[in-house]
Formats: structure tokens, C-alpha cells, sequence
């Protein structure tokens, strides 16, 4: 799993939530946003074959939330990339040397405090990238089995940091309603909410839980030993999960390494 979320304040030295108060409006059953939100201050209107900030065009509609809607989108950028190099990109989910063409946009409401919590995570995501490419540095640079001063393996570090949402791009878009921000994501699976209710609410086969419940733990030190950041809204909808291949694993970075022992 990789988890989604944060906020930016606090006193004690890590980063928390300014913006807990929202949780409890920002989920529901709805399949549905409605209309209601498509005004001034509120949802901008996307439509599929749309192209932003010139390159990423919209394909479907994944989902929305209180403060936002969510699309799949294709990185024209990219797919000419692709196409340069020779590479099948319509047959593919990535370019040649395996970057991802598909993306999941984040388009936030226009009023102004929906505006500064985007980019309070905007901030948080991009401290998340730098301690991620950091922490990539290290261990082709010292070695996987090298350790940090709290005794982590680099290996372990960077492995710890594939189960947090990555930002790949954010840009303002100005719309009939107001100007939005807009946040690229990686493309991510289901949300664990989603997998309880193909399972009627009766819980999920203890396996699959274990290995969910690694997954967050994982990302969650990272963002509390690496990053400084306090979650605030761990919750099932917040949640999200990844195949296998999806996660970049931490032995690509080591040409002729060893991955070490498990622990």
C-alpha cells in the first residue's frame, strides 16, 4: 500500500495537519460528485480528451473527493519521448526506460483555503521526493548494506519510501470557476476502503492484511523518520494499493550488488 495525505504545521519539530477538520466531510458513499460543486470556489469542469498545462490529456475519470476530482491522464510529453525512441508506447504503460505515461490528476477546488491546503501537500510531496532522491543517493554512493545514524540499511530506506504517493508534476489552471491547482501522482490502484467492501465487511484474509499492514508501516517510517511528517488522516480511502511492479524496487539502483539479508 501507499498512503496519501499530510498537512504542514506543528511545534515539535515534525510537519502535522492544518486541515484535520475536513477529514470527516472529505469521504462518501456518493458514486457522484454532483452538481452542486461545479460553481465559483468549487470543482472545475473536466472533460476526457482535454489537454493540460499542454501535455497531460485526460482518459477517464477515476474518482473525486470534498476537495477534489481525480483523473487518469496520458503524459503527451512522455509518449513522444517514447515515439522518439522507437518504443511501442501505444502498446505500453510505459516509455523504454520504464517511466510511466499514465498519471492520476488532482484537481482541486478554486476558494482560496482549498488553494493553500494543495499547496501545503505540495510542499510536503516535494520535501518527501528530495528525502527519497536523497536516500537513492546514498545507497548507490555507499553501498546497500551502509547504514544512517538511526542504523537503517540504504536499501531499507529506499524501499521504505516506493510505499509513499509520488508528485510527479503540480501547475495552476485557470477555469470558469476560479484558478485550480492541479497535482500529477503517480497511477495507483484501488483504495483499501474498496477492497472491505468486496469483502462485504466481513475482513480481508489475514495474509492480504499482513501485507498491507507492512506496506504502511513502511511508508509511514519514512515519513516520520525521514521526512519529519505526521500523517493526520490515516484512514482506509486514504489508503492506496499497487501491484508488484509498480514499486520500484531498491535493487535496480545497485548494478551488481547484493540486496542483503532479510530482517
Amino acid at each position: 500500500p501507499s498512503e496519501k495525505g499530510g498537512g504542514k504545521g506543528g511545534g515539535s519539530g515534525k510537519q502535522t495537519s492544518g486541515h484535520g477538520s475536513d477529514s470527516a466531510e472529505d469521504y462518501t458513499d456518493d458514486e457522484d460528485e454532483g452538481e452542486d460543486g461545479y460553481k465559483p470556489g468549487g470543482y472545475h469542469p473536466v472533460k476526457v480528451g482535454e489537454v493540460y498545462n499542454q501535455r497531460y490529456v485526460v482518459i477517464k475519470k477515476l474518482g473525486w473527493g470534498h476537495f477534489s476530482t481525480v483523473w487518469m491522464v496520458k503524459d503527451r510529453k512522455l509518449v513522444a519521448a517514447a515515439a522518439a525512441a522507437k518504443a511501442p508506447a501505444s502498446t505500453r504503460t510505459s516509455s523504454r526506460d520504464n517511466q510511466p505515461i499514465f498519471f492520476a490528476l488532482k484537481v482541486q477546488k478554486s476558494a482560496e483555503h482549498y488553494t493553500e491546503a494543495a499547496m501545503d501537500e505540495v510542499e510536503l510531496l516535494d520535501c518527501i521526493a528530495q528525502e527519497r532522491k536523497k536516500c537513492e543517493g546514498t545507497l548507490i554512493a555507499q553501498g546497500p548494506m551502509s547504514r544512517d545514524s538511526n542504523g537503517i540499511r540504504a536499501i531499507d530506506n529506499v524501499d521504505h519510501s516506493r510505499h509513499v504517493a509520488t508528485l510527479h508534476d503540480s501547475f495552476f489552471h485557470n477555469g470558469p470557476h476560479g484558478r485550480h491547482m492541479a497535482m500529477v501522482f503517480g497511477m495507483l490502484g484501488c483504495n483499501l476502503l474498496s477492497v472491505i467492501k468486496a469483502f462485504n465487511y466481513r475482513g480481508i484474509p489475514i495474509p492480504a492484511v499482513k501485507r498491507m499492514i507492512k506496506g504502511v508501516c513502511k511508508g509511514l517510517d519514512f515519513l516520520h523518520r525521514r521526512c519529519q511528517i505526521i500523517h493526520t488522516d490515516l484512514k482506509p480511502e486514504n489508503i492506496l494499493l499497487q501491484f508488484p511492479d509498480q514499486i520500484c524496487p531498491p535493487s535496480m539502483f545497485i548494478e551488481n550488488g547484493d540486496d542483503g539479508d532479510e530482517h
